[in-house]
């Protein structure tokens, strides 16, 4: 079911020509447009700044100074070069590398261990939803580089540091171990990476299924609404296939065109989905994620 639900939405991605505008250089794979810790500003919906700071989040993990300065460069350098002029994308990097320096969110992921600022938008949402206790089976939706899964990590770890419950996180790109989380490398379309997920669960329901997804944006606000809105349905019919019908689903969407249709699919099938905007996330960011809890059916 789960399959035959995910090969429709890609179909009618591409029937509506979406596909490869979403995709950009990757060809026809998935992966380019569901990407994981990226924290999107749609920066006052301008099409430079929109490619821009999509490229940028890319670098959203803890790293140096030093280390930022020099991905930053080589991701604009690489990036959309027809959007944006030498010295708006120069204007443009300056301003986020010191943004993110200065970041208190940064310096305390970077004080307690975390790889990406983006672990206390899950915290925060945890928290206040009272979400995730030992015994718990969890699946990580475009995990890379980790921040999410850490923080499952903790919050279900026992005695002698094992993991009392069960967490498999996924994602296209590498993403360095995790003790106790078992992780799989591939495309969420990918009908085996599928298969792999399910046989990681051991027939086992899921009671969290959390997804920190979101695509490249083209900066063209009718193309990248849809790619949004693509991206959350997946995850969603991830969740119809597997979770306890208690169970929760967490996803990242972003305000605009097409989040009420969004907010409105989600009520079809849960009793309950509020809407979480976390500290972490930054306000000029469109950002926000949907809470959905208990299935209908």
């Amino acid at each position: 079911m789960m399959h035959r639900r995910t090969g429709k939405r890609l179909a009618d991605f591409a029937e509506h020509g979406v596909a490869r505008l979403a995709v950009g250089t990757a060809g026809t794979n998935l992966d380019q447009f569901v990407r994981s810790q990226v924290d999107v500003d749609f920066l006052e919906h301008r099409r430079c700044q929109a490619v821009v700071a999509n490229q940028y989040d890319r670098l959203e993990g803890v790293r140096s100074a030093t280390q930022y300065v020099a991905l930053a460069r080589g991701e604009i350098q690489n990036s959309h070069k027809g959007y944006c002029t030498g010295m708006a994308k120069k204007k443009f990097s300056k301003e986020w590398v010191m943004q993110h320096i200065n970041d208190p969110f940064v310096k305390l992921a970077q004080q307690k261990g975390y790889r990406a600022r983006a672990a206390f938008k899950l915290i925060e949402i945890l928290d206040s939803e009272k979400l995730l206790r030992r015994g718990d089976v969890v699946v990580d939706l475009g995990a890379t580089p980790g921040s999410w899964s850490q923080v499952a990590r903790e919050r279900l770890v026992g005695g002698g540091g094992v993991v009392d419950g069960h967490i498999v996180a996924l994602d296209l790109l590498p993403m360095e171990p995790i003790a106790g989380v078992e992780f799989i490398q591939g495309d969420f379309s990918d009908e085996a990476v599928l298969s792999q997920l399910e046989q990681a669960l051991d027939g086992r329901l899921v009671d969290l299924v959390m997804s920190d997804m979101a695509p490249n944006l083209s900066g063209v606000s009718s193309a990248d609404s849809a790619r949004i809105q693509q991206v959350c349905e997946l995850a969603l019919d991830f969740a119809l296939a597997h979770l306890r019908p208690e169970g929760t689903l967490i996803v990242k969407a972003f305000h605009g065109s097409g989040f009420s249709q969004i907010v409105e699919t989600f009520k079809k099938h849960f009793r309950r989905v509020v809407e979480r905007k976390p500290k972490a996330s930054r306000d000029k960011s469109a950002e926000t994620f949907l809470v959905a809890r208990g299935l209908k059916h």
